[in-house]
């Protein structure tokens, strides 16, 4: 999730947001300058505040996701703290090295049960922080191993190659 910035950028966040991140601005959205530089967080843009342990974001996206489905079904916490819209999705990201953390297995294996609408995104480049994949995960290509996980729709993109992704008109 250190890997987010062209992600927040999309969703929002301007540099100048960022900018006061990385000098520990009191006028930071993120954490008002009380939070490291690029551990986003914007409650305008929905996005939620992450701990520096890497694997964590995990079951914390689950639980809003969770929450979301529960508040669906109980009318009385939808119309006082909002509800999911019905194609509302959580987002959580990791880099490869993260796949071998527990809360990784936990969390796909939650929204597998329960059917929960998140998206995990793992952005391998190969290497887990400072060491081979290989000696970091389950395997070289850590979609071959959820790619078992039943109910759980996988997808392997190239980033490097957005010709590669639909274009949605």
């Amino acid at each position: 999730y250190y890997r987010d910035r062209a992600l927040m950028l999309q969703l929002g966040m301007t540099p100048h947001e960022m900018l006061l991140g990385a000098v520990g601005s009191k006028d930071d959205p993120s954490s008002g300058g009380r939070q490291m530089p690029s551990h986003w967080s914007h409650p305008g843009l929905n996005v939620v505040t992450k701990s520096s342990p890497t694997g964590t974001q995990f079951l914390q996206a689950v639980g809003c996701a969770d929450a979301g489905v529960y508040y669906a079904g109980e009318p009385a916490l939808a119309q006082k703290n909002g509800a999911f819209k019905s194609d509302e999705v959580v987002f959580v990201s990791c880099g490869d090295g993260t796949t071998s953390q527990g809360e990784f297995w936990e969390a796909l294996t939650t929204a597998c049960v329960r059917q929960l609408p998140v998206v995990f995104v793992v952005e391998a480049n190969g290497y887990a922080i400072s060491v081979p994949v290989e000696v970091q995960t389950p395997g070289a290509n850590i979609l071959s191993v959820v790619g078992a996980f039943p109910g759980l729709a996988t997808f392997d993109v190239d980033g490097s190659n957005y010709s590669l992704l639909p274009i949605d008109d």
